[in-house]
């Protein structure tokens, strides 16, 4: 069964690879994450199979999968709400009810300006750590960009359905 997470972004600050990457690195994480992440994780476009270079930002539309030191599934996706036909206020109404109507409002209003989001899974069959590690991106993905993270699933990393701060999401 694959997992993601959805991380909305309400400003436009772009994610760099070489700072993402950083944060991954210092991030504390459980053993069997930090043998998955290795000492020097590489992301690459799906398709092409070209590596990120450090600079280089993570804007629509593109899609990548990671080069850790294990086997993995994990999955990194930038798309243009346009593209996936997204209606951030809907969206934010079917996933966001645990937010208050005017931070949700706010939220919808400032995602609808920067056009578009990123999402992080993990496809069946996911090696150990894989999840942690999934969880460790969505929040730095999150910290860099000033964004929420969404979670779809009731019950994905002990949390309700709903919209989320790095720091409620680093809770769980």
């Amino acid at each position: 069964m694959s997992i993601e997470v959805d991380i909305i972004p309400t400003s436009n600050r772009a994610i760099v690879w070489s700072d993402l990457q950083s944060q991954l690195l210092l991030h504390p994480l459980a053993d069997e994450a930090r043998t998955l992440l290795g000492q020097t994780p590489v992301l690459l476009e799906l398709g092409t199979n070209q590596q990120v270079e450090g600079k280089q930002a993570l804007l629509p539309t593109k899609y990548y999968h990671f080069q850790l030191a294990h086997s993995n599934a994990l999955t990194l996706s930038c798309e243009r709400n346009s593209e996936t036909y997204t209606n951030e206020q809907e969206y934010l109404e079917d996933f966001g009810r645990n937010l208050d109507s005017n931070l949700r409002a706010y939220i919808s209003r400032c995602w609808a300006e920067v056009g578009y989001g990123y999402t992080v899974g993990s496809a069946g069959g996911r090696a150990k750590g894989e999840v942690i590690l999934l969880a460790a991106l969505a929040k730095d993905i999150a910290s860099l960009s000033d964004s929420f993270i969404v979670i779809k699933e009731a019950g994905l990393f002990n949390l309700s359905v709903g919209v989320y701060s790095p720091d409620q999401f680093s809770q769980c």
